[in-house]
């Protein structure tokens, strides 16, 4: 579902077409994963506000800004906070710190451009929760149409550029709590946090995702907070 909208960024998707030739084939759906969208017009529910409100009042939960003068250490915080979510089940894939190291070196242009919305929630000085958002540049990939460069001049490059420069959408790219800290409004108060400072630069909408179809927590947490479902991202499989 949502095929009527563009991809996000690292979230790319076959044509519709391809479904029922994997069906044909013998393939049967695995997993669906959802994709959500929130716009910065529609204010936050009520109930998420009141939460994050009266979390960041009583000054046990601190949420800073990455700190891009220690750049090895956030990523270490970050990377424990992550191992600490893993359970053995659908999904389960520890990642190793050369793959973590590796894909922080890919995404740090990203953060640079806008660590106000990079943000690590604190308990009692322990990093116990993270939140990355960052400028969705799928839309300014697209006008280079495939090519950073024609006839030797790098007109597609220079057509992604300019185009960066109105960026109006955010991709929410990772999230995550450590087990011990759940269920106590981290997660509202990450999101009211994200939000307000995404309204702030001026950005008019995000995406979130993937989440997982049978992950109840997760798609609860995300709708509670206004987000809508727009896309459906499915995984096929079939017996050797």
């Amino acid at each position: 579902e949502g095929f009527d909208r563009p991809p996000s960024m690292m979230m790319p998707y076959n044509p519709r077409g391809y479904g029922r030739l994997l069906e044909a084939n013998g393939f049967v759906r695995y997993h669906d994963l959802y994709s959500y969208e929130r716009l910065a017009s529609d204010p936050l529910p009520e109930k998420v506000t009141r939460m994050a409100e009266r979390i960041k009042g009583t000054g046990r939960v601190r949420i800073r800004r990455v700190n891009l003068d220690d750049t090895e250490g956030e990523v270490r915080r970050i990377k424990a906070i992550y191992d600490s979510m893993l359970k053995p089940g659908w999904g389960f894939a520890p990642i190793s710190d050369a793959e973590f190291d590796h894909a922080v070196a890919r995404l740090k242009p990203l953060v640079v451009a806008r660590p106000e919305l990079c943000l690590i929630a604190e308990a009692r000085g322990e990093p116990v929760a993270f939140s990355i958002t960052v400028p969705d540049t799928n839309l300014a990939q697209r006008e280079a149409n495939g090519y950073l460069s024609k006839f030797g001049l790098p007109i597609g490059l220079l057509k992604m550029l300019w185009a960066a420069r109105k960026l109006d959408r955010v991709r929410v790219l990772l999230f995550g709590i450590k087990p011990g800290y759940r269920r106590r409004g981290i997660d509202a108060l990450l999101a009211y946090e994200t939000f307000h400072e995404a309204q702030r630069l001026g950005y008019v909408s995000g995406e979130l995702g993937w989440v997982a179809d049978d992950d109840k927590l997760i798609n609860r947490m995300v709708q509670a907070v206004g987000a809508r479902h727009i896309k459906t991202f499915r995984l096929y499989q079939r017996a050797l």
